[in-house]
């Protein structure tokens, strides 16, 4: 899952297109070696694995995507990011 949306979706010129205009800054993480911390903070967000993703905005709550996402979904939070 973590690859398709990758390759499908965050890597596609209309979404870094909509990174690029909002200022955003993509960070990846890798959980290839299990840790405690890294599963209490998903936790916290009501998840227990991966693919994990989270726009993180000055001021504001994050905002957790589902596992799976699509190209809408993402551009159009990032749009309501700069309202």
């Amino acid at each position: 899952t973590c690859k398709v949306n990758e390759r499908l979706i965050l890597e596609t010129p209309d979404v870094r297109a909509a990174l690029a205009k909002h200022g955003v800054v993509p960070m990846k993480a890798d959980w290839t070696n299990r840790d405690d911390s890294i599963a209490t903070f998903l936790a916290t967000h009501g998840r227990y694995g991966i693919p994990f993703y989270a726009l993180y905005r000055p001021g504001r709550p994050p905002h957790v995507f589902p596992e799976l996402l699509t190209k809408d979904l993402v551009v159009d939070e990032l749009d309501r990011t700069g309202e």
